[in-house]
């Protein structure tokens, strides 16, 4: 699994290709994980992806930052916090597609 924001920009500078590949797959289980445990059968997966976000909640611009799984079905988006090194969901929010207003792109 993974260990962190340190590790995963460590690993995403590796020049092993084999390590990219391997980050891709620890992502894509992350979302499959997460689409299985939180993601209602009656709603439609449209996307699924992992997105670097501030610790601390309703920030823009941090310092520190960690990786989330983000799940887009037609009536939701999902933002889950999950932990790459034991490979578990530790928690969501769910916002109705009816409540978001806007999303904002940092630059890192």
């Amino acid at each position: 699994g993974l260990h962190g924001l340190e590790r995963y920009y460590d690993d995403l500078n590796s020049r092993d290709p084999s390590e990219s590949i391997r980050l891709a797959r620890v992502r894509a289980s992350a979302i499959e994980s997460c689409r299985r445990e939180i993601v209602p059968e009656s709603e439609e997966l449209l996307g699924g992806w992992t997105l670097c976000s501030p610790l601390q909640a309703n920030t823009v611009q941090a310092l520190k930052l960690e990786e989330k799984v983000a799940l887009l079905t037609p009536k939701a988006l999902y933002v889950c916090s999950y932990d790459f090194g034991s490979e578990k969901l530790n928690e969501f929010a769910k916002v109705l597609v009816g409540d978001i207003v806007g999303i904002q792109q940092a630059d890192l």
